[in-house]
């Protein structure tokens, strides 16, 4: 039975390590240039429907207030009443939204406060502990450091 010097086998396993590395980012860059086409495609549509949906409001304003003409009011009536509809609405939707983000930042609030006490208490109690990095930084003890300079045997 041979058997392989124990540098050959770490020389070995390196190259197939960095063959691998090497061919798994091939293959990424690969895939990740069709999905990107897929995500430009996808991105586009997403955009084509939304400047589709930014004009039914408007045509859905002006079928209300044909809507109320029809009806027997004035057109300059149908108009004003469409007109304090949509900034009642416009209030409305702005009252809730500010409310919703004021509770959102009241509550990071409460989150950063309690991630600084928990660190707080962490960089105390560090502080505070025997054999900390603290500790082993200062050394008490040179003798041990001290160390001959390496021989050449040649």
């Amino acid at each position: 039975m041979a058997s392989k010097p124990l540098a050959e086998v770490v020389q070995g396993t390196l190259a197939q390590v960095t063959d691998l590395v090497k061919e798994t980012t091939a293959l990424i860059k690969a895939q990740a240039g069709q999905d990107g086409a897929k995500v430009g495609l996808g991105a586009a549509m997403i955009v084509v429907a939304l400047v589709c949906l930014a004009g039914v409001p408007p045509l859905l304003i002006l079928a209300f207030v044909w809507g109320l003409v029809a009806a027997g009011l004035p057109v300059w009536a149908s108009y004003l009443i469409a007109t304090a509809l949509m900034l009642v609405l416009t209030v409305v939707t702005f009252l809730i939204a500010k409310n919703a983000l004021s509770k959102a930042v009241a509550n990071s609030k409460r989150t950063m406060e309690a991630v600084k006490g928990t660190v707080k208490a962490l960089t105390g109690s560090l502080a505070e502990a025997p054999g900390t990095v603290a500790d082993a930084a200062s050394p008490t003890d040179t003798s041990s450091t001290t160390s001959s300079p390496p021989t050449a045997e040649g």
